[in-house]
């Protein structure tokens, strides 16, 4: 069984890369999209519990959900 991931390295996938974007916006809209629409938001919520758990800033967290949500929008 799969070990899940730490905070640090959950937070660092969940982290804008250099350019200013997140992984989740090179998804292609024409692949199963509910499926995607749904593991998006899942993350999220598991990047808020890191927020919770005090190893991310609301800042952080709130540039995360803003991402989510514009691409939600848009998908």
């Amino acid at each position: 069984m799969a070990q899940p991931l730490s905070d640090a390295k959950a937070k660092a996938m969940y982290t804008a890369g250099n350019k200013g974007t997140y992984w989740f916006q090179f998804i292609p809209s024409n692949q199963k999209r509910e499926a995607w629409i749904d593991f998006v938001n899942r993350t999220c919520n598991d990047f808020k519990k890191i927020k919770d758990r005090g190893n991310a800033t609301q800042a952080e967290y709130s540039a995360y959900s803003a991402a989510v949500t514009k691409w939600l929008e848009t998908f």
